[in-house]
């Protein structure tokens, strides 16, 4: 067993590791520019959702406050006639990135804390290489990636962007298992 306190660098190396990597896809590679396809008409649909006052939040539609009215004619009838989905809308304002960013790296530093806690109990000090690599790089890689796949099963997602979040999973899997075999204790 190896206290989670003495994992402190690997488990910061990593979240730097993996916020950086996810700079490269995101900002950098053309990897993610074709995630999201335009709106026909986008405008008149912008337009639209201002007129009726729809504001910051998570919306579905048709939208059914109980399973009773899941079951009624009308809903039924509305879901059937389309277009049904579901719509987050971000704040007003001007966009910047400051606070995702923060909420980004935090998670990430919350997913290498998990995989050193996990890690940390199964193996002890000076635990081979391949081993180190197999058990973080696994949480690490199920932490990234496995939510991922209830977007196209839940909410309509592209399965093909799904591939491409899982791919990205499987980098920042290979880079978090990189720093934690190389600072495993007694490694």
């Amino acid at each position: 067993m190896v206290a989670l306190a003495s994992l402190w660098l690997p488990i910061l190396l990593a979240s730097v590791a993996v916020f950086f990597l996810s700079f490269v896809l995101r900002m950098v590679s053309t990897h993610h520019l074709s995630d999201f396809d335009k709106l026909p008409d986008e405008e008149a649909v912008r337009d639209a959702l201002r007129s009726a006052g729809v504001g910051e939040g998570q919306y579905a539609f048709p939208h059914c406050g109980s399973f009773a009215d899941m079951k009624s004619e009308a809903f039924q009838a509305s879901w059937a006639e389309g277009p049904t989905g579901m719509l987050y809308v971000c704040p007003k304002g001007p966009w910047t990135m400051g606070k995702s960013l923060g909420q980004w790296f935090v998670m990430t530093l919350f997913v290498s804390s998990v995989v050193a806690w996990i890690a940390g109990l199964v193996m002890a000090p000076g635990a081979e290489w391949k081993a180190v690599a197999k058990v973080t790089g696994t949480i690490a890689f199920m932490s990234y990636g496995c939510a991922e796949i209830c977007v196209p099963i839940w909410k309509a997602g592209s399965w093909k962007v799904c591939l491409k979040e899982l791919f990205d999973s499987a980098l920042y899997a290979f880079a978090v298992a990189s720093v934690f075999i190389y600072f495993w204790p007694g490694a």
